[in-house]
């Protein structure tokens, strides 16, 4: 339709929401922008083009957009809820806080105002807060399964673990298609010991989103507890596939792989994750530990004194290191430890 009508901008706007429920959150912004340049005074286009501008990190913009739409409805619930978000996304929680009073004195009833400051408060540490928005919220709207995953989410952050599995049960009986909270389900899961339940609720959310690489990266640890090395493996390898830059995957696939043996591989995939994250201790200790195996050890010694300047701390990577300083190399090297 747009091909034939490409001025049409009731076209791009529509297609922008198709776009922004699919989770193209960055095309969407582009076609509702082309709409918003031919319709500049439509509140729900604000509104729906902030939302895709805070799904793309852009606050600022967002934040420019809801302004815009309550210049054009002052009395808009909606606008000022979602300012709550953009402003809290920039860390400006006092001026979120007087957005969200307003927009539950317009209307005491939407409990999407809730939700967003709950998940303000939560970002910003208090967690007493965020809970108390939650279940508010819940009190509004008891069926709508998205503040049982937020309430669950900060349970499960003060270690209230069964709480929080309650809460994330609740939010995929509602919605069985709720990703996030499978996989918040899992991991919390994961976290009571309870593996083979976490393992289907982390398939489950693979089934919704195959390209989910926290979902494939929890599965392979949760697999490799079991001792599933092979399956283990490759949920690893997915998971990098899916998101390259994903260090923790990287990581437990490079750890993996030395486990069985092929520690080249597994150096590759070390080198490579401290490439991406050159501040991370852990990587370059193990690092260190791997090219100890291969008798490579000026390299090794380089690794453990790097995860030292990042940790002056790290307590086995000094020990390694003196150790290696130390050893007689005409001597075979211990296995790392």
């Amino acid at each position: 339709a747009l091909e034939k009508a490409p001025d049409d901008w009731s076209l791009h706007y529509y297609y922008g929401k198709l776009l922004l429920g699919a989770g193209e959150s960055e095309l969407a912004a582009h076609h509702m922008s082309v709409a918003l340049k031919a319709y500049p005074w439509h509140l729900p286009l604000h509104i729906d083009l902030a939302n895709a501008e805070m799904k793309n990190g852009r606050h600022k913009e967002a934040i420019a957009l809801l302004l815009k739409a309550l210049e054009i409805s002052p009395d808009s619930a909606v606008a000022h809820a979602d300012l709550v978000s953009a402003l809290a996304g920039q860390g400006r929680i006092g001026e979120a806080t007087a957005h969200f009073r307003k927009a539950v004195e317009i209307d005491p009833s939407d409990y999407d105002a809730y939700i967003n400051m709950g998940i303000a408060l939560g970002d910003q540490g208090d967690i007493e807060g965020a809970t108390a928005h939650f279940r508010k919220a819940l009190e509004i709207n008891p069926e709508n399964p998205v503040p049982y995953h937020n309430l669950g989410t900060a349970l499960a952050s003060q270690g209230r673990l069964d709480e929080a599995v309650t809460n994330f049960r609740r939010a995929v009986d509602l919605d069985p298609n709720y990703e996030a909270a499978h996989l918040s389900l899992g991991i919390t899961l994961t976290g009571r010991g309870e593996i083979q339940e976490a393992v289907g609720h982390f398939r489950r959310t693979l089934e919704i989103n195959p390209g989910n690489a926290v979902a494939y990266n929890n599965l392979g640890a949760a697999l490799a507890s079991q001792g599933r090395i092979g399956e283990a493996v490759t949920c690893f390898r997915n998971a990098v596939d899916s998101d390259p830059a994903y260090v923790a995957a990287r990581i437990n696939l490079a750890r993996t792989l030395g486990g069985q043996g092929r520690i080249e591989e597994a150096i590759t995939h070390m080198q490579r994750a401290v490439a991406i994250d050159p501040g991370n201790a852990t990587a370059f200790f193990s690092l260190g530990q791997l090219l100890a195996i291969r008798g490579r050890v000026d390299e090794a010694i380089a690794a453990y004194a790097e995860a030292l300047r990042i940790r002056p701390d790290f307590a086995d990577a000094r020990r390694e290191l003196e150790f290696l300083q130390g050893a007689d190399r005409s001597t075979k090297l211990r296995p790392a430890s």
